[in-house]
């Protein structure tokens, strides 16, 4: 299997290659990010389902800048790494280790740089750091309790659906008012 970094240098190969940049989709415009960078699928609830619900959220009730900032945040640190874990699956172990991978990760300017551990950080990159890893922290929660208060309340719409079924059936009544 490729790393991250791995597979964007094959795909840049790829295609580079005659027959492909023949038929290659041109690069997307420089500017901020509109979306994540992959939609999820499947019918399990996952971190990147989680995500994006959320954005979409954002989209509705926020600046967008702020959405554009959060769009970015989840696409770097997140969606690479922990995107397709199940939404159930995500445990306290798996934020530390999220968090403490976001704090080790140099910033987006300094490509060439190695991962540090936390130790060997200063205080004004331990501060830099953090505060990038708390806007993760958030975001993650933030969308992590909408997808589990989404989840809650459509299995509540089914309970009741199923109960005023039932009603029905066993009544012959079937209005509005049960």
């Amino acid at each position: 299997m490729l790393s991250h970094e791995q597979a964007i240098d094959a795909a840049k190969c790829w295609f580079g290659e005659p027959t492909q940049s023949s038929i290659a989709v041109e690069r997307r415009a420089p500017g901020p990010r509109r979306e994540l960078i992959y939609c999820p699928v499947g019918e399990e609830l996952t971190v990147a389902h989680a995500l994006e619900d959320m954005i979409e959220w954002k989209w509705l009730t926020n600046a967008g800048s702020d959405v554009e900032v959060s769009i970015s945040l989840v696409n770097h640190h997140v969606l690479r790494r922990i995107g397709t874990l199940s939404a159930n699956d995500v445990a306290g172990r798996t934020a530390r280790r999220l968090i403490q991978d976001i704090g080790e990760t140099p910033p987006r300017t300094e490509v060439n740089e190695a991962k540090r551990p936390i130790v060997f950080l200063s205080s004004d990159e331990l501060r830099k750091r953090s505060k990038t890893a708390n806007a993760v922290s958030s975001l993650m929660r933030q969308a992590l309790y909408l997808a589990w208060e989404e989840g809650l309340r459509s299995q509540y719409y089914r309970a009741e659906f199923n109960i005023y079924v039932m009603v029905c059936a066993k009544t012959g009544i079937c209005s509005q008012e049960i």
